[in-house]
């Protein structure tokens, strides 16, 4: 038994024994009290609902869902960072191109930002040396989905517009294509009241 107490109202209460460690392992998993109290070794009638109660098992609760809710924004912001690590790539940052033709730049040349955007490279052989390709991952795929995630499609359009221009640097024909290709793939006319 833990030797750790607590000071409630005066007075200690032990710390939390292997049994209610138990059932808030279980509670988290689906939050079901009846079948975590159930998994953790208590019987009888309410026996989740009598745990919960318990102020110190909803503390601890509460921190491991604070925990999670912390770990799982890191892991959002990281899947924001790689979404606009494509949408926003440059194939100048992986090839340089002029009338002589292409070359493909050094991977010591290549920032970590714009290396998120390439999905595959394979070399061939050519009569002329090896062929390079580079394959990048749906640079339109990636805007929809942030573009989603940031709400922009509930602006009417303007905010993906004013999004793309600012952070792709496009052509404005291009910016217009493209954002009418978006509203078009998440269902928005762009029309309004007729």
């Amino acid at each position: 038994m833990a030797t750790s107490r607590h000071v409630r109202d005066g007075q200690t209460r032990p710390a939390l024994n292997r049994r209610q460690e138990n059932f808030i392992a279980e509670y988290l998993v689906d939050f079901n009290a009846s079948r975590a109290a159930r998994a953790a070794g208590y019987t009888g009638r309410n026996a989740g609902y009598r745990l919960l109660r318990d102020e110190r098992i909803r503390k601890r609760i509460e921190r491991v869902q604070a925990k999670r809710r912390a770990d799982a924004r890191v892991r959002a912001d990281r899947v924001i960072a790689e979404l606009a690590g494509i949408a926003f790539s440059d194939i100048r940052d992986f090839a340089e191109f002029d009338d002589k033709g292409v070359r493909l730049k050094p991977s010591h040349a290549i920032g970590a930002d714009a290396a998120r955007a390439i999905a595959e490279i394979r070399s061939h052989p050519g009569a002329e040396g090896p062929r390079i390709v580079v394959k990048l991952h749906d640079k339109r795929q990636a805007l929809v989905a942030l573009a989603r995630h940031l709400g922009l499609f509930s602006q009417g359009g303007g905010g993906v517009k004013a999004l793309l221009q600012s952070l792709a640097g496009m052509a404005p024909e291009a910016l217009e294509e493209l954002a009418d290709e978006l509203e078009r793939m998440n269902g928005d006319d762009g029309g309004g009241a007729s």
